[in-house]
C-alpha cells in the first residue's frame, strides 16, 4: 500500500484524516480550506499544496459535499495520474447511485477505479474512528482500501457492485 490520501476535511473528513494519520502514518490530506488540514497535520499527515499533489497517493478517499465536487476532484486527478499505474479512489460522500456509477464508468479508461463507500455515524464517530462504511465495489478493491477503512471505521460492509453502497446508505437513512 502506498501513501493514503484524503480529500475533503470537513465535519466528517477531519476526524477521518486524524485517524488515518495516527494509525497509518503515511497520509496526505487536501482541503480547499488549508486551515481544515491543521489537526491532521498535527497528527502526522502531510498537507498537499494543491489537488494535483494527491496523485502521489493510492488509494485516495474523497469526502466532499456533493457528487459534482467528487467528480471535479477526479477530473483533476485524472489529468495527472499514470494510466498504467492506476489508482483506486473511494467516494465516501453520499451521492446518488446513478451518479456514482456514471463517475466510476467515466474514469475507468484513465486507469482510475472508483468505488462508492458512503459512511454512517456522524462527526463524533468519525473522530473516534468508529463510523460504518457501506462499500460498492469488488473484493479486490476492498482489500486495497481495507487498511484505510479500518483506520477510520469500525464496521465495513461490502454491498456488491459500484452503486450498491449508496443504495444501502439510502435504505439505512
Amino acid at each position: 500500500m502506498g501513501k493514503i490520501g484524503i480529500v475533503g476535511l470537513g465535519a466528517m473528513g477531519s476526524g477521518m484524516a486524524v485517524n488515518l494519520a495516527t494509525k497509518i502514518k503515511d497520509v496526505m490530506v487536501f482541503d480547499v480550506r488549508p486551515e481544515a488540514c491543521e489537526a491532521a497535520v498535527k497528527a502526522g499527515a502531510v498537507r498537499a499544496e494543491k489537488i494535483e499533489d494527491m496523485a502521489a497517493c493510492d488509494p485516495i478517499l474523497i469526502m466532499v459535499n456533493t457528487g459534482n465536487q467528487a467528480n471535479d476532484v477526479l477530473k483533476t486527478l485524472s489529468a495527472c495520474t499514470d494510466q498504467k499505474k492506476g489508482l483506486t479512489v473511494a467516494v465516501m460522500s453520499t451521492v446518488s447511485r446513478k451518479q456514482i456509477r456514471e463517475i466510476a464508468d467515466s474514469y475507468k479508461a484513465n486507469g482510475i477505479e472508483v468505488v462508492d463507500a458512503p459512511v454512517s455515524g456522524g462527526p463524533l464517530l468519525a473522530q473516534l474512528g468508529a463510523i460504518s462504511i457501506m462499500m460498492g465495489g469488488t473484493e479486490k478493491q476492498l482489500e486495497k482500501l481495507r487498511p484505510a477503512f479500518e483506520a477510520v471505521g469500525r464496521i465495513i460492509f461490502r454491498m456488491g457492485e459500484v452503486g450498491q453502497g449508496e443504495a444501502m446508505k439510502l435504505v439505512h437513512n
